[in-house]
């Protein structure tokens, strides 16, 4: 019991870990989410529509997109209407940023465009495809003064294809400050295994050379030192949860704070392991701390959730997916936003594992740097 009070006085003295925990749970989350909703001023869109230039559905868009410009203050959408032959003739392709292509024949539409597209682009695009997807070809043809012989046979095909559907986005359902708040916080509780890294190293200093010791004894020190650690650490968290919720709004609730708690506090064990493992690296005391800041950027930039953007590319990637901080990342993300558990036990056997190996290695390291 003395090793763990020991363990967490020690932790509490150490002002610098704590002050940059407050640092990044706090301060980070409203900085980034400036950066990454910033627009830069009004936003000119260069958007031309191919199709039926007489058509009564393109005139119904061009009234929904005047609305949609005259409600938001950031975008100036400049159209025209082109045929497809005038349009193809003109190569005018190069001319316009964005380019929206409606074959009402085989009840169809293409948005496309540049490579790099903007936000203001993007929100054209899906405002153009919510359009034509709640469009049913009745009401279509209603607007032509056109009454279809076989009604029920044409109503079938009520929405028009999308060629280009992307997969929901995390960002859909929640604001930048509470995603950024919640990746923060996650990166603050690794940040913590500087805490089981300084408890750990020094018992290291103390049995130095001196002692004959067995390996079962070293796994009880660490273990008595994991236990100290972990309160110390999940007690933080929640101490950064609580601040998360009160300055970005992050949604905790009775519905989804227990498996919140959980996660936590799995994901405090392995910042222990994380930081004992740093223990057994580290040869001088003032280099761990790089290490363990070194160790959790890497495994934040490989997740890809520090660019929302992104995170689905990073995805793909088959060694990504054995990264805890992706699958704790993604399942807090999941409980916040929709108030239930994706893949919680992917989660749970990804991040224990990660723990287990790196326990048995840093326990074997440990061994040989203190008994010679």
């Amino acid at each position: 019991m003395n090793i763990i009070l020991s363990s967490i006085k020690r932790g509490l003295r150490d002002k610098n870990t704590v002050l940059s925990n407050i640092f990044l749970a706090l301060f980070l989350p409203y900085i980034f989410s400036i950066i990454f909703s910033f627009e830069g001023g009004k936003e000119d869109i260069n958007l031309a529509i191919v199709g039926n230039t007489q058509s009564a559905i393109i005139n119904s868009y061009c009234e929904t997109l005047e609305k949609f410009d005259d409600d938001n203050s950031k975008i100036n959408i400049d159209y025209k209407i082109y045929s497809e032959n005038e349009f193809d003739k003109n190569n005018l392709s190069k001319n316009n940023g964005l380019i929206v292509n409606i074959d009402e024949k085989n009840k169809r539409i293409n948005v496309g465009g540049s490579s790099d597209i903007s936000i203001g682009q993007e929100s054209v695009k899906k405002l153009t495809e919510e359009f034509f997807n709640s469009l049913s070809v009745y009401e279509s043809l209603n607007k032509e003064n056109y009454t279809p012989i076989n009604v029920t046979n044409m109503i079938k095909n009520e929405k028009y294809n999308n060629n280009d559907e992307k997969p929901k986005s995390i960002l859909d359902d929640m604001e930048y400050g509470e995603y950024f708040a919640l990746v923060m916080l996650e990166m603050a509780i690794l940040v913590g295994s500087v805490h089981a890294f300084k408890n750990t190293f020094y018992i290291k200093e103390k049995l130095g050379n001196r002692v004959k010791i067995s390996s079962a004894k070293v796994s009880s020190l660490l273990s008595l030192e994991l236990v100290g650690s972990f309160f110390l650490i999940f007690s933080q968290g929640l101490v950064m949860l609580g601040a998360a919720t009160l300055f970005y709004g992050v949604n905790v609730n009775i519905n989804n704070i227990l498996p919140i708690l959980f996660i936590i506090g799995l994901l405090s064990l392995f910042a222990v392991c994380l930081g004992i493992f740093t223990t057994a690296l580290a040869k001088k005391k003032t280099s761990g701390d790089n290490i363990c800041s070194f160790i959790v950027t890497a495994l934040t930039l490989a997740s890809g959730q520090l660019m929302p953007q992104m995170s689905d590319s990073f995805d793909k990637i088959s060694l990504i997916k054995l990264n805890p901080f992706l699958w704790v990342s993604k399942e807090l993300n999941n409980l916040v936003a929709y108030n239930s558990s994706e893949n919680l036990l992917m989660t749970v056997v990804i991040t224990l594992t990660a723990s287990l190996i790196l326990m048995i290695i840093s326990t074997i390291l440990l061994k040989r740097k203190v008994v010679r």
